[in-house]
């Protein structure tokens, strides 16, 4: 029987293929396949992270076909969550990002403390740096949604953003500096959206100098 346990954060909502059904639950499986230590098989070493697997074997064990499979794989290696490499005794899939999901996991399976106070107070950082994440992203998008009267829910890359030391007052200036600029121009304003106001060009954004204000009554007309 298979023992221990992952952690998924709550950024995973946020991944890119959370809304792809068969690619989210080949990923999940891929988290739960993959090694949590070195093991050897039939004079191979199958490292961390990785499992020994096949599509017939995925799509048995999914309930999706061999094609679905193929599919799932071939955009998971597109965005490097995993890599695949065929050997004599099958193939081994490896979980790229593995140790963000299993950092703390071996650490309670492998030393199996008598007292659990360190990995409780660990898991309970996490939850509060989670929660802070999840309500800066929402001050930050209740910002967007008010300016656009959108209804935008999740803000891909946000969380990096923050991880990387901006404040929600940065992501609101981008806000308001791509707004300005983008609102009036028919074919920029599909832009005005969390993933391409938080990607890797938001440092740039914030440093560019704010649009001035357009006189909504140039003529002094009443």
């Amino acid at each position: 029987m298979n023992k221990g346990f992952i952690q998924l954060h709550r950024s995973l909502l946020e991944w890119e293929w959370y809304d792809d059904k068969n690619t989210k639950i080949l990923f999940l499986h891929c988290l739960l396949k993959a090694n949590y230590k070195d093991k050897n098989y039939r004079g191979k070493t199958i490292k961390r992270g990785s499992f020994l697997t096949g599509r017939d074997v995925l799509a048995n064990e999914l309930g999706l076909s061999i094609q679905q499979i193929r599919t799932s794989l071939t955009k998971l290696k597109s965005t490097n969550e995993i890599t695949i490499k065929s050997s004599s005794q099958g193939t081994i899939i490896e979980v790229v990002k593995y140790n963000d999901y299993q950092e703390i996991t071996n650490k309670a399976t492998d030393e199996q403390p008598t007292n659990n106070q360190q990995v409780t107070t660990t898991n309970n950082s996490n939850n509060i740096n989670n929660n802070k994440y999840t309500q800066e992203t929402k001050e930050v998008l209740d910002h967007l949604n008010n300016k656009l009267g959108s209804k935008f829910r999740t803000a891909k890359g946000l969380k990096k953003r923050f991880s990387e030391g901006f404040t929600v007052e940065d992501a609101k200036k981008v806000i308001d500096i791509k707004f300005a600029e983008w609102i009036g121009d028919d074919k920029m304003k599909k832009y005005i959206r969390p993933d391409t106001l938080f990607s890797e060009k938001f440092d740039s954004y914030l440093n560019q100098e704010p649009q001035p204000q357009q006189d909504e009554n140039p003529w002094g007309l009443l």
